[in-house]
């Protein structure tokens, strides 16, 4: 049997046969080396050159992309799907895709897919598990890599504006690079600076009824309210070249948010006696978050790589919130206040090396161990007395430990044909959680084994199959283990009273300090057919197998904050899962088979996947937002004639019902998104872009379905989205 007509199931067998005679065979190219003397790769023969099939969307499609955040350019990419709830995600599973920004957890408070893509280099995606990004990618990782330093001196800048019906967004980025000629330091800096406001209106219908058969409406209302957010970002590289050998570089990152929310409810119930008829809110947040990693790098003339980082961060996060309840008939009315003032910090070291290594071998091996801490200071008022209900958890929350993972990873030619990348990453931690007298600890240790096999059909690799096999797991987030509940807004504690009863359509929810991580076994085999420098098409069949599913608990509880039992909602661990589908993306270049033919480009994504908790009976046991299908299309042309540059994207994911626990089912309503955009180059120092979005957006609907003691309770809820049209001036200086 010849090894490029090998079918998928002989692989294995087919390298242990190449790599008897590998001795004899010519070096091939470096699998890892992503630049070749005088022309960068493409980003597609980047993809074909990685043995686990990294895509990579360079600094230079980023730009063409003429997005304005990370959210956004993964949006387009084919790769990337869309969920129904608008959740970006790997293989259709968007809770189990792994994000991190240069090869580490994000920075506390920040949401690394709103980051403004001036600070961004390049994104790399790894639909699968990999030693060197962690043990968690289960459904695969998004690696943000973020800006140093640049080649050349420049200056760019941009300014945005965008319009609708319901919503208003500016923006504005520069950037600056200075590298003297003949000169050992060069500087880098990058500001983005973002004001947005969108008007918000929520329908929302609650039922209640004694049997599923009977559903009586108990409420009917109506939210309004207007979202503000203002963001300013900056970030600097200064490195210095010591020697030939060593270089050294600090990274200060300074991230300030401010959020401001007003909303107004109004309440139709069947039922008023008692009930709240009106209630008006405002909730304020602000974040200032600052992070210096410090950086230095020792390359050897054998080929040898060692980098050290040590990273300090510390956020500050102040968040208040009044809501003001009048009952019906507005004889009496109740103001809550609540302050949180947080206060986190992570300090971390890590080492990574590339110790020189035999010949087709790319070794590496790495260590990281960091200390979070985060501090919380409550407050919680009824009418400007404590609240008693939080008696039990204090007026405060620290949450602290430390976390050490480390990895090794071989990648090795095998032939010319066949290469491996085998490696292993391993992560523990411990916590300690303190919330006012109550007192918890959660660990884990996890090892994670991940090996991906590349086999080149043909010798200039243009056609390739890729196997690959992991452990890897899904850690629970620090809010999943904090008990210390949210009361229901329409169930509320009485000042004088305390807290009553509530129902299944108002309960409260709280954490679980016992909640284990997820653990599952992923084998995915991939086939990549390449034409030209521009064009792709990938077809992806996965299954991934998962214990101790993370999922809710809704259960009548005796609880500290109520004289009764109360309804709670809790994260806990479901059991057994499946998952299995398969995935097909496409990037066409028409020039890639018609040299003459005009610039037109093709983008195409969809995703077929089914997936059961074997646990829970019943219909509609699929895994929380695991849609069964989702598509993208998009396209661009660049006009010949003039400097027009024309595009559209399109994505579409169904409506469909999940169930989260035994007694909670979900309802997500179809997602449409459509959006255009045109760009006028100048001149090459110029560029002006035009842009039109959620041009075919219908209301988002959403409904919970809560059942339990022969009673069951729906709360549908309703928002749309309206189309925006925005301007954008891109400038070199």
């Amino acid at each position: 049997m010849k090894c490029n007509q090998a079918p998928a199931f002989a692989m294995l067998a087919c390298a242990g046969a190449a790599l008897s005679s590998y001795a004899a065979t010519p070096t091939p190219q470096q699998l890892d080396k992503v630049e070749v003397q005088g022309e960068a790769l493409s980003d597609l023969q980047q993809r074909q050159e990685f043995v686990a099939g990294k895509i990579v969307v360079s600094r230079k499609a980023i730009e063409a992309s003429g997005q304005t955040t990370v959210f956004e350019v993964l949006k387009r990419e084919p790769a990337v799907t869309v969920g129904s709830n608008g959740r970006l995600g790997l293989l259709g599973l968007p809770g189990y895709t792994q994000i991190l920004v240069d090869g580490k957890p994000p920075l506390p408070g920040r949401d690394p897919l709103e980051q403004d893509v001036v600070h961004i280099e390049r994104i790399e995606i790894i639909k699968g598990s990999m030693a060197e990004f962690g043990p968690f990618g289960i459904a695969g990782t998004i690696n943000i890599v973020t800006r140093r330093v640049e080649r050349k001196t420049s200056t760019s800048l941009r300014k945005g504006l965008a319009a609708g019906p319901a919503a208003a967004d500016a923006n504005q980025a520069w950037s600056n690079s200075i590298r003297p000629v003949d000169e050992p330091w060069s500087l880098s800096n990058r500001i983005s600076i973002r004001h947005k406001e969108t008007d918000v209106h929520k329908d929302t219908d609650t039922y209640d009824s004694g049997s599923p058969s009977e559903a009586t409406l108990q409420d009917r209302s109506q939210s309004r309210g207007v979202d503000q957010l203002s963001t300013f970002s900056a970030s600097s590289t200064y490195a210095y070249q010591w020697s030939k050998e060593v270089d050294m570089d600090a990274s200060p990152v300074l991230l300030y948010w401010q959020t401001d929310v007003d909303t107004d409810e109004t309440h139709q119930w069947q039922n008023p006696s008692g009930r709240i008829s009106n209630a008006s809110g405002s909730n304020r947040g602000t974040l200032l978050s600052a992070a210096l990693p410090l950086s230095w790098r020792y390359r050897a003339d054998d080929g040898g790589r060692l980098e050290l980082q040590w990273e300090s961060s510390r956020s500050f996060v102040d968040r208040d919130s009044d809501r003001t309840d009048k009952d019906v008939g507005g004889s009496s009315s109740t103001l809550r206040q609540s302050r949180r003032n947080e206060r986190l910090f992570v300090d971390s070291l890590r080492a990574q090396f590339a110790p020189k290594s035999p010949e087709h071998h790319a070794l590496k091996l790495g260590f990281r161990a960091s200390w979070h801490q985060n501090m919380t200071a409550l407050e919680n008022t009824v009418n400007g007395v404590p609240d008693a209900s939080f008696a039990t958890f204090g007026q405060g929350q620290v949450l602290s430990g430390p976390t050490a993972s480390a990895f090794a990873q071989d990648e090795w030619t095998l032939s010319k044909h066949w290469a491996v990348n085998a490696g292993i990453s391993m992560e523990g931690r411990r916590l300690s959680i303190r919330e006012g007298s109550e007192r918890a600890r959660a660990s884990y240790r996890l090892v994670s084994p991940s090996l991906h096999v590349a086999h080149k059909l043909n010798d200039d690799g243009t056609r390739k199959l890729r196997f690959s096999i992991a452990r890897s797991f899904n850690s629970p987030s620090l809010d999943q283990y904090i008990q210390r509940p949210t009361i229901h807004p329409l169930a509320p504690c009485s000042p004088t009273l305390g807290c009553g009863a509530n129902t299944l359509a108002y309960a409260d929810t709280a954490g679980n300090p016992g909640l284990k991580p997820e653990r599952a076994l992923g084998i995915t085999l991939s086939y990549e057919h390449y034409v030209g420098k521009d064009s792709l098409v990938n077809v992806d069949v996965f299954q991934r197998r998962l214990n101790d599913t993370i999922g809710e608990s809704v259960a009548l509880e005796s609880v500290p904050w109520a004289s009764v039992p109360r309804y709670v909602v809790r994260p806990t661990n479901l059991g057994r899962a499946r998952i299995q589908g398969a995935s097909v993306d496409a990037r066409l270049n028409l020039r890639d088979w018609l040299p003459s033919a005009p610039q037109w480009e093709l983008r195409l994504g969809t995703t077929l996947a089914s997936s059961e908790l074997e646990n829970l009976h019943g219909p509609d046991h699929r895994m929380a937002g695991q849609t069964p299908w989702s598509a993208k299309v998009g396209m661009r042309y660049k006009v010949s004639s003039m400097p027009l540059e024309l595009s559209a994207d399109a994505n579409w994911a169904p409506g469909l019902w999940w169930r989260s626990a035994v007694d909670h089912r979900l309802y997500q309503g179809r997602r449409q998104d459509v959006s255009m955009q045109a760009s006028w180059t100048v001149n090459p120092a110029m560029k002006w872009r035009f842009s039109l979005n959620n041009l075919w957006s219908p209301v988002t609907q959403r409904s919970d379905v809560y059942s339990g003691s022969g009673a069951e309770a729906r709360v549908d809820s309703r928002q749309r989205t309206e189309p925006m049209a925005g301007v954008t001036l891109e400038l070199r200086l």
